[in-house]
C-alpha cells in the first residue's frame, strides 16, 4: 500500500539527502525509515529505562 509523504521544509529536505547519501547509497525512502526506526528504538529504551528506574524506587532501601 505505497503512499506519499510531501516535506517541505527545506531543512529537513538537507537532512534526509545527507543521511541518504551518507547512509543508504541515495536512497532517500530507506534514510527516512532508518531513522524512524532508530526513533522507535530509543523511544523503547527509554520505556523501558524509566520502567526499571520506577520499579526500582519502589524497593526497600535495604535492596538498593
Amino acid at each position: 500500500m505505497p503512499s506519499v509523504v510531501t516535506i517541505n521544509r527545506p531543512d529537513v529536505i538537507t537532512l534526509i539527502e545527507e543521511v541518504a547519501a551518507k547512509m543508504t547509497g541515495g536512497n532517500k525512502t530507506e534514510a527516512v525509515a532508518l531513522a524512524m526506526r532508530k526513533l522507535l528504538e530509543r523511544e523503547q529504551r527509554t520505556a523501558l529505562c524509566l520502567a526499571a528506574t520506577e520499579a526500582r524506587s519502589s524497593w526497600p532501601r535495604a535492596l538498593i
